[in-house]
């Protein structure tokens, strides 16, 4: 089962987010959130950016659920 924002976005626009792309959005707009106990133990962690396009949509979803 999706996340409940991925979810809001899959139903809205058609797309699929993953949650690496929602944790982006939230840090890049200031949104507090937990500590991460999942931490990966990789020295040199490829993280792909959120594309644009992906960005608007997070942000319409957490606009939705009264975030921004």
């Amino acid at each position: 089962m999706l996340p409940r924002k991925s979810r809001n976005v899959k139903d809205k626009h058609g797309v699929n987010v993953h949650t690496s792309y929602i944790v982006q959005v939230k840090r890049m707009c200031g949104l507090d959130m937990g500590e991460n106990y999942n931490k990966s133990k990789k020295e040199n962690l490829e993280v792909k950016q959120c594309p644009q396009e992906k960005v608007e949509y997070i942000k319409d979803a957490l606009e939705y659920y009264g975030l921004l």
